[in-house]
């Protein structure tokens, strides 16, 4: 049998709870959650708002309503909401494709035209990936017509 030490009993102390803003930390957040929690206007808030935010972001953002102050809204249904919001900002394809890196891939020649074309610099992000989606859909078909009619020409001979 082990003998329990001082040093086993002491509680592992976590950075995260030392921190006054975690929210605003950026760099400690999962990727998926850094564009919500972006503030730009920091620099203008009074303490006491940065402090609602934080919790705010806490719980609505991050869904954890276990953070140090007060509570914003601790109903079953706020909780259940918030929750929901993060297992399906998880399942998301387009957020965990941003996340990962897939987005910024040339598919095409079409694709890198669509993404330097500067008239659709003011377009929604998903309606460009949509139609370079669309583009790479088009330019597939054109090579499979082509080495369709290859063959084709092939047999014929």
């Amino acid at each position: 049998m082990k003998k329990s030490t001082a040093k086993s009993k002491k509680k592992k102390s976590v950075h995260r709870n030392k921190e006054k803003n975690v929210t605003f930390n950026l760099k400690r957040m999962v990727a998926n959650r850094r564009e919500q929690l972006a503030v730009d206007y920091l620099n203008q808030l009074s303490e006491k708002e940065k402090n609602w935010l934080n919790r705010f972001n806490e719980e609505y953002v991050l869904a954890n309503f276990n953070h140090p102050g007060k509570v914003l809204d601790d109903s079953p249904k706020a909780k259940k909401r918030s929750y929901d919001a993060n297992n399906a900002r998880n399942r998301c394809l387009y957020t965990m494709s941003k996340v990962t890196g897939k987005l910024n891939k040339i598919m095409s020649k079409e694709h890198l035209e669509i993404l330097l074309d500067h008239d659709r610099s003011n377009q929604n992000p998903e309606d460009a990936l949509i139609e370079a989606i669309d583009a790479k859909l088009d330019y597939t078909k054109l090579l499979e017509e082509l080495n369709q009619s290859k063959k084709g020409s092939k047999d014929s001979d």
